[in-house]
């Protein structure tokens, strides 16, 4: 069974973490703008998430992330268990 994955406050913090360290407390349409800094033409819409250059950018930084995202664990800051969903893809 695959494990329940949470981000707080959205997906664009485990995305952030793939670039920086930090488990500042954000709002989510805060985060979603702070990304730009590293992703400039982000956007939620079916468009961009469609393309694969994004993502493919911050695949070389998955390790980082979920390293960075294994330190923060408090729910009442940005938090992010998708290093769970990583570690489940792995092959064994």
């Amino acid at each position: 069974m695959s494990p329940t994955i949470t981000s707080n406050p959205s997906i664009e913090y485990w995305f952030l973490l793939h670039f920086e360290d930090t488990n500042k407390v954000f709002i989510a349409t805060e985060l979603k703008k702070y990304l730009k800094k590293y992703i400039p033409d982000y956007s939620t819409d079916e468009n961009f998430l469609e393309r694969e250059d994004w993502v493919k950018n911050m695949s070389d930084n998955i390790s980082i992330a979920c390293e960075r995202a294994e330190k923060y664990t408090n729910e009442n800051m940005s938090f992010t268990s998708f290093p769970l969903l990583i570690s489940e893809l792995k092959p064994k």
